[in-house]
């Protein structure tokens, strides 16, 4: 068993590739999880090369769930890790203090490798209300780390001196990365990447983060879109750009990836073309992508807006011209 004070150098052999960021399926009616659904889904991306799985996220619709259902996520992520050799990040956010800590501590207990946590923005205003919010989450993890969730769309970007004090909490030993641009990145991981490893950048980005030294790739529900199985050039351009093979890193990029990413900018535009603080998790649409491609995507729980008649007409003839171009080979088209 990893210790807390052990954590970060555990992060250093463990927190590197490819994280894969998970939805969650429900039954038709929406009564339920689809837990042999998610299972499914969860064992694709290992068979899609994942390094990490995560589950519980803001791309599982967690303020669609009960605490009951979000532990049960939570369990399901743990053994289908464990039993891949992979490392597990959850998502115990709640609204309020005592049930987060009940959610991270649950974590902990089930074997989850790492809680993903962010500032809880609408009650944790100060710099001291907020580290003590890190501390407590620490002392409910254990020995369990804690990747921190620092990005835009987590509502609240931590300042450079509050994030210099918070990384030096024992758990802390990851941070998915501030989807900024490459220089920010950058200079993020100059202050604090001696400390914990940081994540970067969307695979359009990967040599630029790879010549860089950055070893994580941010978790993402691209990893799966993006490929199938026998069929992996996200993982190849990730090898290629750790590896220093930067110009053939780029060449699977605009051979295979490009046009693939342009069709997946579209179903996340409620995401990254918003402003700040009116970011949307393109749940619904993530689920119909994966309907296309093999995987158990089904209906989005209120409030996530559901994907239009319209919208998957599109999607279909989208996935369907990819096939044809010798793209998401396996994919069964109509």
């Amino acid at each position: 068993m990893v210790k807390a004070s052990e954590r970060k150098e555990w992060a250093r052999e463990r927190c590197a590739g490819l994280f894969f960021g998970n939805t969650t399926p429900f039954t038709p009616d929406l009564s339920a999880l689809d837990e042999e659904g998610l299972r499914h889904n969860l064992r694709r991306c290992v068979e899609l090369s994942a390094d990490g799985l995560g589950a519980g996220g803001p791309l599982g619709e967690p303020y669609t769930l009960t605490v009951d259902e979000r532990k049960r996520v939570h369990e399901i992520l743990a053994e289908e890790a464990r039993a891949a050799g992979v490392v597990s990040y959850a998502y115990p956010v709640h609204e309020t203090l005592p049930e987060l800590l009940d959610l991270v501590s649950h974590c902990a207990q089930v074997g989850c490798d790492l809680a993903m946590v962010n500032v809880p923005f609408e009650w944790a205003k100060s710099d001291g209300t907020i580290y003590r919010f890190f501390e407590l989450v620490c002392e409910a993890a254990g020995d369990m780390g804690v990747m921190l969730y620092n990005t835009p769309h987590a509502g609240y970007i931590l300042p450079p001196e509050l994030e210099d004090r918070i990384v030096d909490l024992p758990n802390v030993c990851c941070m998915k990365g501030h989807d900024q641009s490459v220089d920010h990145v950058v200079k993020v991981n100059e202050a604090i990447g001696d400390r914990i490893v940081v994540s970067a950048g969307s695979v359009t980005d990967w040599p630029a983060y790879a010549e860089a030294g950055i070893v994580m790739m941010s978790p993402t529900s691209g990893n799966y879109m993006l490929q199938t199985p026998g069929w992996t050039p996200v993982r190849e351009m990730y090898d290629l750009s750790v590896q220093g093979r930067l110009d053939e890193a780029r060449r699977i990029y605009e051979r295979d990836l490009a046009p693939l990413v342009s069709s997946w900018l579209r179903i996340y535009a409620p995401l990254f073309d918003r402003p700040f603080g009116r970011e949307e998790h393109p749940c619904a649409g993530i689920k119909a992508w994966q309907d296309e491609i093999g995987m158990v995507g089904g209906p989005a729980r209120p409030l996530t807006l559901e994907f239009s008649d319209e919208d998957r007409t599109w999607l279909r003839a989208e996935i369907a011209s990819h096939v044809g171009q010798g793209r998401l080979p396996g994919v069964l088209t109509t």
